[in-house]
């Protein structure tokens, strides 16, 4: 039998401050391979459910946590914020909040520069994940020239470059034009 890439028990996170969990008693299996879909209204905690998974809660996030929460049999605990990068990609709401260069293929080839992976695999994973998200020929493009959706796509490319087990985007579709949605 297949090992779940997530294994949430019983998690509950309640903010530093605030009266009220923003998430209360979460179980939750996803198996690889699996595609799921978290829908509900502002303010319900998709977005702290998310980042409970790439395990910046309970790092940089001041709030009280109860239960667990395991990526690939890893105890997000166990790792500083940050420190599941190889494993989980977190495509945040706002993706612009997330670009750090100045060109397409800089973002792309930003996140495997800084866990070493050779020059040429980078250049192999800029392509695929720019294909991944139909934005090739967005590479020479300087990211300031993109829109909102164009900023989306390379957003979810960076992620893609690295390769992660667990794809996770808060909002994806908060940035496209609504005729493409």
């Amino acid at each position: 039998m297949l090992e779940p890439v997530v294994d949430i028990r019983d998690l509950s996170f309640t903010y530093s401050g605030s009266a009220f969990p923003a998430l209360e008693k979460i179980n939750l299996k996803v198996y690889p391979g699996q595609f799921l879909t978290i829908t509900g209204p502002s303010g319900c905690g998709k977005s702290t459910l998310a980042l409970c998974l790439a395990g910046f809660i309970p790092h940089a996030y001041d709030g009280k946590m109860k239960g667990i929460v395991r990526i690939q049999g890893r105890d997000t605990r166990d790792y500083p914020a940050g420190g599941l990068s190889g494993i989980v990609g977190l495509v945040q709401q706002d993706p612009e909040a997330q670009l750090c260069t100045l060109t397409v293929s800089d973002e792309v080839a930003f996140g495997p520069e800084n866990l070493c992976i050779p020059p040429d695999e980078i250049r192999e994973r800029v392509i695929f994940a720019l294909q991944a998200v139909g934005a090739l020929g967005l590479k020479e493009r300087k990211l300031h020239t993109l829109s909102g959706g164009e900023k989306q796509r390379v957003a979810i490319a960076s992620v893609l470059a690295m390769t992660p087990s667990l794809l996770i985007l808060d909002e994806p579709t908060a940035s496209l034009d609504p005729s493409c949605t």
